[in-house]
């Protein structure tokens, strides 16, 4: 008779085992088991029985969420681990939890650590009416005022916020009975002086982004009854504001359009007078921003490579829309525009060419725009501004990713945040909290921190969801009369600092002295094609690659080239013929000769790092190399067989 012990037991099996006595076996657990790390393995007894507990073996692991809530991503879910978690919207921790554990038994204690967000049944004098409202957060909630009080006819009801307080604005919902008319009314206030006394008038005044009433002439009456004259809603009234959205029809996309959707003082869609209006045909519209002030709207196209303006832009699209382009050539990829509607200047980050550039949105000469930034940057993605507190803001996705601030000109720049990022592609600024909102499509979140790179949070992560695209809601609409640009005279684009205004010369230009007017550096191309034929070496602006109407320019003249390479560092060309090697600035007209080779060139290379010139010899079967820091020429390989088409690997 053998005695064998049982393979199988809670949550797990034993491996590659004869279960017979004294034999020492493995075992595996099975899915949503964890295996005991100080239990390798277990002996079966003469008895039938494992030496150890095989209770113990493997314990049970929690499940992966949490209700109404999210674990934090490095938990494991095993047994005994503390985990934090985060409560979802409408959600909030209990009283004095901050973790959650996992049991042996695969529950999480406690079971329910989020408990929902409920404003209270009371208001400021007043009660809210249970039956007609669940008090969930972001609820509309009638109510009933306390005796000695009435409704504020400009309240109609109270609105849950998310933090779990009745919102009322900045006024109760009750007001106290008297004997004088309402002493609030929206967006406005009234003249220093008024009373509200019955038959009384008083003079009124619109907050910023408001207007008077057209239709209202005249001040307004207290009457007998301790109502006012007009309705009070009517005395101010936004400037035209509204949502910009831009549609895709189709799979692939075949067609493209704008759609507008006005929205009230606080925001609201009015969804009822939405408005479509088609742009052209065989459009991509990836990105879309717009000049308040100037009433101009903004659309980058991804299939023609081409920023686009309408100069006659409504919210209501009732006039005679035309949309012309502003800027050709940029790359095909999802290219972001932030608009300074202050100094009315549109910035772009383009991540194949790997710069942000700034254009003048005043005047019509469209080659009013600098690079601002190209230096140690991979792939401009997200972009953002703060007109009021001259701020850009960018994300650079590349071999190490991050996100940067600097001012509007592209100077003081420095990294704000470069750690526990993955691919932020959508990014937005508040002009209020002086907060920026990023999306990271690679870590799934909505995250935000301050200007000064301080208290970062994540408000939002979906694992399952694709975060795309985010704006700012913003609770107010700042209007400016004038800004430090005015009347500065910048000779070509007025951009503003912390200190004031400053001035920027479109590329191909240098500022002068005087940190106002420009001059011509020299410079054709801030980056450009080289290219050579037989008696002359050319440039086109790089643009050329997605815009055919760029024309090249032929800038240096010389004979027979056989061979070219780049120092793009010093903008200088490498050029070789049968007979010499040559240097020359890009910008200048004007050939040196470097070396002069002993047989006939069969290849040139250049070399970045040490800046070296290579180069081989068909027929001496040498290839030397010559050093540009002193023009010295020296032997590299010899003795070779017809060498030619040589290319340097620097750091191999």
């Amino acid at each position: 008779f053998t005695t064998t012990c049982p393979l199988q037991f809670t949550g797990g099996s034993f491996v590659n085992c004869t279960n017979t006595e004294n034999e020492t076996c493995q075992y595996y657990c099975y899915d949503s088991y964890h295996q005991n790390p100080q239990i390798q393995n277990a002996t079966c007894r003469a008895n039938g029985e494992w030496n150890t507990n095989t209770q113990n073996l493997c314990t049970r692991m929690c499940e992966m969420g949490i209700p109404n809530g999210y674990l934090n991503s490095l938990c494991t879910f095993q047994n005994h681990e503390v985990c934090s978690f985060t409560c979802k919207l409408g959600f909030q921790a209990k009283a004095n939890v901050s973790t959650v554990t996992c049991q042996g038994n695969g529950e999480w204690a406690p079971a329910e650590p989020c408990t929902e967000v409920l404003c209270p049944i009371t208001i400021r004098n007043g009660t809210v009416d249970a039956n007609m409202c669940n008090r969930r957060i972001y609820s509309e909630c009638p109510f009933t005022c306390n005796q000695g009080f009435d409704p504020n006819p400009i309240t109609g009801k109270v609105f849950c916020g998310i933090n779990g307080i009745w919102i009322e604005s900045d006024f109760p919902a009750c007001l106290e009975k008297k004997g004088i008319c309402s002493n609030y009314f929206d967006n406005g206030k009234w003249a220093e002086g008024c009373r509200f006394r019955p038959m009384e008038t008083c003079a009124y005044e619109c907050n910023n982004g408001f207007q008077k009433n057209p239709n209202i002439t005249g001040n307004v009456t207290c009457t007998l009854s301790a109502e006012w004259n007009i309705d009070l809603k009517l005395l101010c009234k936004s400037y035209e504001r509204g949502l910009i959205i831009t549609v895709m029809s189709g799979d692939p996309a075949d067609s493209s359009y704008i759609e507008t959707v006005p929205t009230t003082t606080d925001g609201t869609p009015i969804v009822d007078y939405i408005s479509t209006h088609g742009i052209a045909a065989g459009m991509w519209l990836v990105s879309v921003d717009g000049d308040y002030a100037l009433q101009q709207a903004y659309v980058y196209d991804f299939y023609s490579s081409t920023i686009y303006m309408d100069s006659n832009f409504s919210i209501s699209l009732s006039r005679n829309n035309k949309w012309t382009p502003i800027h050709r050539g940029l790359s095909k990829d999802y290219v972001k525009l932030a608009v300074d509607w202050v100094n009315h200047n549109i910035y772009w980050a383009d991540p194949q060419y790997k710069w942000i550039a700034v254009q003048s949105l005043v005047g019509k000469d469209t080659s009013m725009f600098r690079v601002l930034i190209d230096v140690n940057l991979e792939a401009p993605h997200a972009l953002t501004l703060d007109p009021l507190e001259a701020l850009l803001f960018w994300s650079d996705i590349g071999s190490f990713t991050k996100i940067e601030i600097s001012s509007l000109s592209g100077r003081n720049r420095k990294s704000l945040i470069s750690s526990n990022l993955i691919k932020p592609i959508s990014m937005a600024a508040d002009y209020g909290t002086k907060r920026i909102y990023w999306i990271d499509s690679g870590r799934h979140t909505l995250e935000t921190i301050t200007y000064e790179g301080k208290e970062r949070k994540i408000l939002l992560k979906q694992s399952y969801n694709s975060l795309f695209d985010l704006a700012v809601d913003q609770d107010y609409l700042y209007v400016t009369d004038s800004t430090s640009c005015v009347n500065y005279g910048c000779d070509h684009i007025c951009v503003t600092e912390k200190d004031g205004a400053s001035c920027v010369c479109k590329d191909g230009y240098n500022l002068n002295h005087d940190m106002k007017t420009c001059s011509v550096n020299n410079e054709y191309f801030h980056r450009g094609l080289v290219f050579s034929n037989d008696s002359s070496i050319c440039i086109v602006d790089i643009r050329v690659l997605t815009h055919f109407s760029y024309v090249p320019k032929c800038v240096l003249k010389i004979n027979g080239t056989r061979y070219m390479v780049l120092d793009t560092d010093q903008r200088q060309i490498i050029i070789a013929n049968d007979t010499s090697i040559y240097w020359a600035m890009v910008d200048i007209l004007e050939l040196h000769q470097l070396t002069k080779p002993t047989g006939i060139i069969s290849g040139l290379a250049w070399d970045g790092c040490d800046r070296n010139v290579y180069w081989s010899e068909n027929d001496t079967g040498i290839i030397w190399r010559v050093s540009r820091e002193s023009d010295t020429a020296t032997v590299v390989i010899s003795g070779l067989i017809r060498p030619r088409d040589i290319v340097i690997v620097p750091n191999a």
